[in-house]
């Protein structure tokens, strides 16, 4: 569908394919505007019979721009792109870096007990953060394939199976989803809980130990026997068993009681493992460090050298007992996971932990400024209002900029929840400070909106927020195409903002483009009437020749075929010139009115005074073009010529409409005899065609 090089939406660039399936295809791009690497998946309607499947692919996108988590690739943009051949929809994430599990097993790569628990407690992580949102979210297809792996780092993808509480209550067994092996036996009634997806971690974990897919593994009842098949300890075993249980009732009911359990039965292990580091260590003489890891049994502080944490560390419930226990035996909040993050980073970006709590970690921050090796302080990265207040209270200095966007904690508000900017705005923060580009963080707001084609409440009461405390934005910012925000969005009640704010409504970019061009490029009927109201050169042209009124009946900037008379009829009304001509052949808009069949478009256009004689690069007329279709429903080519069309014209190849009305009279016969009836024939000096 796509190949490399190939520019998607004007700012994606392919540069491979990921992944390719029976209805979709991932693909690797760059963001050509920020260097980004991303992945796009794409749905093309061309390979889909059930529209279902449209449905899971646009439930994945609403639920993915929810999600925050480090171990799920961050959304970026969904989008659809409409053509005559085919209409396709686009998710835009973060890519993951490294190969999913089932590709590292296939290549060779083999792994122990240790590393499978480690995985395995990743995963669950992640399982209760989504199974702990307020409205639980179930991914129903966890698989090897759908795991990336990378630096004993593991990242959860493909959402597209995503079901939550309320539409797996309302619509149980309308769909089975999940793959066969690694399916929970309920999903395959339409039934769907947490412990599905626990089930399925499980079977997940079975395919590293033994290399084979669960479906090979010999079963009893359905349960999988798989002990003497793989070499693990029996408590592991024992934990693996229960998770794989058929029966949902005895198997592990959340994701909160597998990771705890797991880590019951991995003390012994554990243990042994920081003993054998201490003594290495004591053999190197730090004799004083092992004594007092002996002493204090492995106090937090210690286990953090080595990144050994409690369980949950970055999701703490909401009393906050790991959080005090962490703290309490001299844990290093600054310390880094096995995710890479600082603790207090994804403490500060966790909505659900109380005032309290936070009161509390803040309250252990020597330095509230302090950045950390992304640029960026626990403010710039604080996810609530009750983190943002207790990081305040605290003395952290509102206004700070990070190091190298030199952005403020309110130019990253437009990615959290209303509050946090709210209270922002509310104690102070400079609303109109600029970044290193030049950009306010309205400026930011709009750039995560203009792809939304209709943003929801939440967002426009963020946009009114801002606008209503007297934010601005820089209006001659643009993108590297020269796009200005005009140029990119696709809501007229975002568009009607961002023209308030000054930006040239007649703006063009690299290539000539205005937004009203862009506007009829997405056959945006509402977008394109506030742009008139506005004071919208109608007839500007872009670099090609074309006028936005060639763009609504031609091409668009892609050289896709366009047709939309409604918008075409807007711009004339207005004061389009109704004789404009396209670039790409020299047609007129009756050579395509002609050519759609549309006899209502065409009266319009005669109607409104348009040539109806107008002839393209081949000197032939609308009328001519339409004499060679050997099927004329309409009877536009009478139309025409009772309208005053030149029967006599003659084209580059020497002929007119009356020799080619002759020569398929028997299939334009009600046109040859109307000719001969008027005696239009007798004005034309043409001879007998051949």
């Amino acid at each position: 569908m796509h190949h490399p090089e190939e520019i998607i939406k004007g700012k994606y660039q392919i540069t491979g394919i990921l992944g390719e399936g029976g209805i979709a295809t991932t693909y690797a791009a760059k963001d050509i505007n920020t260097g980004e690497q991303v992945a796009i998946k794409v749905l093309s309607l061309q390979h889909i019979t059930d529209w279902k499947i449209l449905e899971l692919f646009e439930r994945e996108a609403k639920i993915l721009a929810q999600l925050n988590h480090s171990a799920i690739p961050r959304y970026i943009d969904y989008f659809e792109i409409n053509t005559p051949e085919n209409r396709a929809f686009y998710i835009v994430r973060e890519i993951a870096p490294g190969k999913s599990l089932a590709d590292l097993v296939d290549s060779g790569w083999r792994t122990n007990e240790r590393e499978v628990r480690k995985i395995a407690t990743q995963i669950l992580s992640v399982l209760i953060y989504l199974h702990g949102l307020k409205q639980p979210i179930f991914h129903r297809d966890i698989k090897p394939q759908n795991i990336i792996y990378h630096n004993q780092r593991i990242y959860l993808i493909d959402f597209g199976s995503i079901t939550n509480i309320y539409q797996n209550t309302i619509a149980r067994g309308s769909t089975i989803v999940g793959t066969f092996g690694y399916m929970a036996p309920e999903q395959f009634s339409g039934k769907t809980s947490a412990a599905s997806d626990l089930y399925s971690v499980g079977a997940t974990l079975l395919f590293l130990l033994s290399h084979r897919s669960p479906t090979e593994l010999p079963r009893e009842r359905l349960k999988i026997n798989f002990r003497n098949q793989i070499q693990i300890s029996n408590q592991f075993a024992d934990w693996l068993e229960k998770i794989l249980e058929p029966d949902t009732d005895a198997r592990f009911s959340d994701a909160n009681l597998a990771l705890n359990a797991l880590n019951r039965k991995q003390v012994a292990v554990d243990k042994s493992e920081i003993k054998n580091s201490l003594r290495t260590l004591s053999r190197v003489s730090i004799l004083g460090l092992g004594l007092c890891t002996y002493t204090y049994f492995f106090r937090w502080q210690v286990w953090g050298l080595i990144r050994f944490f409690p369980p949950n560390i970055c999701y703490p419930s909401n009393n906050g007992s790991i959080v005090y226990e962490y703290i309490n035996a001299g844990g290093d909040i600054y310390a880094i996971t096995d995710d890479q993050e600082l603790i207090i980073n994804c403490w500060v970006k966790n909505q659900d932990i109380s005032p309290k709590v936070a009161k509390f970690i803040v309250s252990k921050i020597s330095d509230t400024n302090r950045k950390d090796s992304s640029g960026t302080s626990i403010l710039h990265r604080a996810n609530s209002r009750t983190w943002v207040k207790s990081i305040l209270e605290k003395g952290a200095d509102i206004n700070l900029k990070s190091t190298d966007k030199q952005q403020t904690p309110l130019h990253l508000a437009y990615s959290k929840p209303l509050e946090v900017a709210e209270y922002l705005i509310k104690k102070g923060a400079d609303i109109n400070a600029v970044d290193a580009d030049g950009k306010t963080p309205l400026n930011l707001l709009f750039e995560s909106l203009v792809s939304i084609e209709e943003p929801n409440k939440e967002q426009i009461a963020l946009v009114n927020i801002f606008i209503q405390n007297g934010a601005k934005i820089t209006p001659s910012i643009k993108t590297k195409e020269g796009k200005t925000l005009l140029h990119q969005t696709k809501s007229a009640k975002l568009a009607e903002f961002i023209i308030a704010q000054g930006v040239d409504i007649n703006a063009k970019d690299q290539n000539g483009n205005t937004p009203l061009h862009f506007a009829v490029s997405i056959k945006n009927n509402q977008l394109v009437n506030l742009l008139i109201r506005n004071g919208a050169d109608l007839n500007v042209k872009n670099k090609k020749g074309e006028a936005p009124l060639n763009i609504a009946i031609g091409f668009d900037h892609s050289r896709y075929r366009l047709y939309n008379p409604q918008i075409a009829k807007l711009l004339i009304n207005n004061g389009a010139d109704v004789n404009i001509k396209n670039s790409v052949g020299n047609y007129s808009l009756l050579h395509f009115a002609v050519e759609n069949n549309d006899k209502y478009f065409v009266n319009y256009l005669l109607d409104k005074g348009v040539d109806i004689n107008a002839k393209d690069s081949d000197n032939s007329t609308p009328l001519y073009s339409k004499m060679f279709v050997t099927s004329d429903e309409n009877k536009i080519s009478l139309l025409l010529i009772k309208r005053g069309a030149d029967i006599c014209i003659r084209s580059n190849n020497g002929e007119s409409s009356l020799d080619i009305s002759k020569r398929h009279r028997m299939f334009h016969p009600e046109v040859f005899d109307y000719i001969k009836q008027k005696g239009l024939d007798k004005k034309c000096n043409s001879q007998p065609s051949k």
